[in-house]
């Protein structure tokens, strides 16, 4: 939308993040034809947010994506986080987000945990935070949803502590050479590796809903979190080029 217009809309979802971009295919395929996704970010194209990430002096997640006036988000290497992330703690967690079409999908690494049980209580167990409205057992099914939407892959047998009734949808992600090195000695110091679930692929983005007026922000979705490994516009690139050079 580049220009003030007049739009009918049954449903209006503010964010085309990953929350934002399913409900949007889920509505549309209820029957629902007016859908209408508001984003105060621009569109972006990936081969040039890996060209501005190449040329950018800073080597974290959100280098290289458009940070406009009009919708601003934190940034940590220009001093301007603090205005959009309330922190009161003495050391600051350098969280950060993206307001683009997509959203924070663009550079999300994917990691999928479920809270524990405990997390929905900690004012009555621990003293701190707020206890929410509703416990562990009524978002369940809604995480059992989730997971089969974007396709997440994990050890079902793992006892991470977030009680399952469903597996995963896709198995656990193979060890890396440098993992199974490292996991021989760690029953020593009694330690272990974890598996750790993660989002491999979505499945209702890739589903074209025809004759309904929707903003599909989901294709940018998929296209974001299609890799293993999206977060970051082009880490591997330029470690590739910085160990070409040392050459």
């Amino acid at each position: 939308m580049t220009a003030p217009e007049n739009i009918d809309a049954e449903v209006v979802i503010i964010g085309s993040g990953v929350a934002g971009a399913i409900t949007a295919c889920r509505l549309a395929e209820k029957g629902v034809k007016n859908i209408v996704v508001l984003e105060a970010g621009p569109r972006i194209d990936r081969a040039a947010t890996v060209q501005n990430f190449m040329k950018s002096p800073y080597d974290d997640a959100s280098s290289g994506y458009p940070n406009p006036a009009h919708a601003p988000r934190p940034d940590w290497n220009t001093g301007n986080a603090a205005s959009s992330i309330v922190m009161t703690g003495p050391v600051a967690t350098k969280t950060e987000y993206l307001r683009v079409v997509g959203g924070t999908t663009w550079h999300w690494a994917g990691s999928t945990p479920r809270l524990h049980p405990a997390d929905f209580t900690l004012r009555k167990k621990y003293g701190v935070g707020y206890d929410w409205p509703f416990g562990y057992e009524t978002l369940a099914p809604y995480y059992n949803e989730a997971e089969k939407e974007l396709g997440v892959a994990g050890d079902s047998a793992f006892d991470d502590g977030s009680p399952r009734d469903m597996h995963f949808p896709m198995p656990p992600i193979p060890l890396s050479f440098c993992d199974r090195q490292i996991s021989q000695g760690l029953p020593e110091i009694k330690f272990f590796f974890a598996p750790r679930c993660a989002c491999q692929c979505c499945v209702s983005q890739s589903r074209a809903v025809r004759g309904f007026r929707v903003v599909h922000a989901h294709l940018s979705l998929r296209r974001a979190i299609h890799s293993r490994r999206p977060c970051g516009a082009g880490r591997k690139t330029r470690r590739a080029r910085n160990r070409k050079c040392a050459r």
